[in-house]
């Protein structure tokens, strides 16, 4: 079942690129899905606490032709993707840590892709891809050797004595046979590394190898303890040193116990010769080679499809901005064009002003000129005539009317100074205002005759 974004981001309170950083592990979780997210306290090397994002679980790994899940925790820091996460191989209480060059032995992993965490660059699913190419040819942990007893219950296990034998993986040294009045305990074939309570995200019961214990005095012979041999999906463990033929030592009696075929069947190891051991250890080589071949060029082309997407995006991105602009421009351009239209129309307008004025300019010139050659005596009254007589009335009273009402301005103010009587100044203003109103009304009855608009009344 997928997990959103939501249920990551529960887990990240605090963080200062929550957006990015949950992402960035969901993308992880596609391809890894047994790994559980959630958060708990990390304490830091200063002796810090801080609460943080983790992915714990277990991640495939193909070492020798079999399949392992190793348990992992990666510590998501509050800065992610910015800095690097931290990781960690958790052990279950029947594994041990192999130290190696790149996992010391608290179980935390340094890689140079760690190292060198560059945002936008380094990603999580990368980093678990490496670390599975990475396990397959330095496996990070080992199952634990124990001894069994007669007396042993199926299922049952202990830790192994200080003395006892160890295991030997297959294709080892072939084992002595047993000295005359000695029974070995005898070894199941993958015995189950078990698990209790079937623990999410990891597999069923795993087999791992267990020691022989030494033979009981006095004549004594103990019975194999039987150990499950069906429902395991895992092999065995290897052993600390993960080569061939690389156990521990055998015990203070010098003897290794046969390694017994399915079912509890002890059967000896037919013996084989150094040219079949060189051949095996050469296709093993080279079935481990292609093995971390393939894994590389998984993670090298998840990691090209990933870039390659994000090409893409950022392609498609500024393509759509270009769109935008372009739109833009096209859309402003349209309106310079019409802007351009219309101030070559009002040009063409402006330049017909310019030589409508230039030609009413020489026109007054001319007049001007004309007057100015006409001798001193020049009749003001002559100087305007109009088309035809009514006309002619037209303008004659407008000038009385316009006269009487300067006339009228000038008594008031001569009544104002005190030049004449208050008398005097009501029998002038009368006279004229009749005389006012009469012309007013022949101005109306001649532009009616004239059949001249009755706005052009005056007053």
């Amino acid at each position: 079942m997928a997990v959103n974004l939501k249920d990551i981001k529960s887990h990240m309170k605090g963080y200062r690129l929550m957006d990015l950083a949950a992402r960035d592990v969901q993308a992880s979780l596609q391809h890894y899905k047994d790994l559980k997210i959630g958060s708990d306290n990390y304490i830091h090397n200063d002796g810090r606490k801080e609460m943080l994002f983790r992915l714990k679980g277990t991640i495939p790994v193909s070492f020798r032709g079999n399949n392992y899940n190793i348990p992992i925790i990666i510590w998501v820091q509050r800065t992610h993707p910015q800095i690097n996460p931290i990781v960690f191989v958790t052990p279950t209480p029947e594994m041990s840590i192999n130290p190696s060059r790149f996992v010391d032995h608290s179980g935390r992993v340094y890689l140079p892709y760690i190292s060198e965490w560059k945002q936008g660059k380094s990603d999580l699913a990368t980093l678990i891809q490496i670390l599975c190419a990475t396990f397959a040819d330095n496996i990070p942990v080992y199952s634990r050797q124990q001894a069994a007893t007669g007396y042993n219950q199926p299922g049952s296990y202990r830790p192994p004595s200080a003395g006892g034998g160890a295991y030997r993986p297959p294709h080892a040294h072939p084992p002595p046979q047993p000295q005359p009045g000695y029974n070995p305990y005898p070894q199941a074939q993958h015995p189950p590394y078990p698990q209790p309570g079937g623990q999410p995200g990891y597999p069923g019961p795993t087999p791992y190898p267990v020691q022989a214990s030494m033979p009981t005095p006095g004549g004594y012979q103990p019975q194999p303890a039987p150990y499950p041999t069906g429902g395991y999906n895992q092999p065995p463990y290897p052993s600390p040193q993960g080569h061939p033929g690389g156990g521990y030592p055998p015990g203070p009696s010098g003897y290794i116990p046969p390694y017994p075929q399915p079912g509890g069947v002890v059967n000896a190891q037919p013996q084989m010769s150094a040219e079949e051991e060189r051949r095996k250890k050469e296709e093993e080589e080279r079935e481990r080679a292609k093995e971390n071949r393939i894994s590389l060029e998984s993670a090298v082309e998840d990691k090209i499809k990933r870039q390659l997407q994000n090409i893409m995006e950022r392609a498609e991105d500024e393509m759509k901005a270009l769109n935008d602009t372009q739109k833009k421009l096209k859309d402003n351009n349209e309106k310079l064009t019409k802007m351009l239209r219309e101030m070559e129309t009002k040009q063409n307008e402006v330049n017909s002003s310019i030589d409508t004025l230039r030609q009413k300019t020489a026109e007054v010139d001319s007049i001007i000129e004309y007057l100015e050659s006409q001798p001193d005596e020049f009749n003001i009254d002559e100087a305007i005539v109009a088309t035809n007589p009514v006309h002619n009335q037209i303008l004659r009273l407008y000038a009385e009317e316009n006269a009487i009402d300067d006339t009228i301005y000038y008594l008031g103010e001569a009544l104002r100074r005190g030049v004449i009587t208050s008398e005097a100044f009501l029998k002038h203003v009368r006279d004229l205002s009749r005389r006012q109103f009469m012309a007013r009304a022949t101005i109306i009855k001649a532009r009616e005759a004239s059949k001249l608009p009755p706005h052009g009344i005056p007053g």
